[in-house]
């Protein structure tokens, strides 16, 4: 994408941009969607948030590491308390500028920004996923992988 310079960009963000209307469809489809065979049966709604539906939606759009992934979900959101999380739709800390965070209008969607963000630059044969963190300075939480261990490790 560097060689495209400007062009690359703008392609890049207008296909996240699709993505995210595509997104923002099929939960509509999925919150509109009402099984009507067994009035008695429990219903889920997989759109909340939370762990099993964020694990869920991670297998759901194939997200690399998933382990690590959700281990960087409770380690940003507080364990999906922070206010960044609550307000901002945004379960990786996910940053536009070194002050300001991206907003979603839906938590689905920064899953979807971080696949296609963080995730395309991922090199699985030539490093581990804390290799891929660090090279591409994730965090700047000097202990962020050993923290991210201790998580998973639970």
């Amino acid at each position: 994408m560097r060689n495209l310079g400007y062009l690359g960009y703008y392609l890049f963000f207008i296909g996240i941009f699709l993505i995210g209307l595509w997104a923002r469809k099929n939960i509509k489809e999925i919150k509109n969607n009402k099984k009507k065979e067994n009035p008695t049966q429990t219903k889920i709604n997989i759109t909340t948030l939370n762990e099993q539906n964020i694990i869920y939606w991670i297998n759901y759009f194939e997200l690399k590491e998933p382990e690590i992934v959700l281990s960087q979900i409770k380690l940003e959101t507080g364990y999906l308390n922070s206010k960044i999380c609550i307000n901002n739709n945004n379960l990786l800390g996910l940053m536009k500028s070194k002050t300001e965070y991206y907003k979603f209008s839906h938590w689905i969607e920064s899953l979807i920004f971080y696949k296609y963000k963080i995730q395309n630059r991922y090199k699985p044969n030539k490093e581990t996923y804390y290799q891929f963190l660090i090279r591409i300075k994730y965090a700047e939480d000097n202990y962020y992988i050993k923290k991210l261990k201790q998580i998973n490790d639970k």
